[in-house]
């Protein structure tokens, strides 16, 4: 009986502890990109009555979860930010410039993440009589990682 009574206990508490030891949320698969990130934006800009003009700004921006179940929001500069729409593997499906202000006539956007540390964007805005070219580069930040309550973990 005793023997009854230690087995029924010990299959008891594996039983309790696999399924209260389980996480059943599946994790989401952007989250590998998510965080703080040192970027590299270097611009080519023109306009008709100026004309061409570069310049390279350094930015510690993120990378957050979008609101539609494939989507990331990066912020590479203070003013300047895109959606990406991303497969599961990182691959680039679609990226989409967030406005900070105006709109855009025309602009070709492409992209691609080297691994989980790494990206590469190059977007393209303009219309009639101007227009900017973005090449940026990213690096993920090692060991921070921000919550939505903005704090640091």
């Amino acid at each position: 009986m005793k023997k009854i009574i230690i087995t029924l206990v010990t299959a008891t508490v594996v039983i309790l502890f696999f399924f209260t030891g389980c996480d059943r949320t599946p994790k989401d698969f952007r989250e590998q990109w998510v965080g703080d990130w040192d970027f590299e934006t270097k611009i080519r800009a023109w306009e008709d009555d100026i004309g061409v003009w570069y310049d390279t700004i350094y930015y510690l921006g993120k990378i957050s979860i979008g609101s539609k179940n494939d989507e990331l929001l990066v912020k590479y500069m203070e003013r300047d930010s895109a959606f990406l729409n991303i497969e599961e593997d990182g691959t680039i499906i679609k990226i989409t410039k967030a406005y900070w202000y105006g709109s855009s006539l025309w602009g070709k956007h492409d992209g691609y993440f080297d691994g989980y540390e790494k990206i590469h964007l190059f977007i393209s805005d303009g219309g009639l009589g101007g227009g900017i070219f973005h090449n940026i580069d990213g690096i993920k930040k090692k060991g921070v990682k921000r919550t939505k309550g903005g704090k640091n973990e």
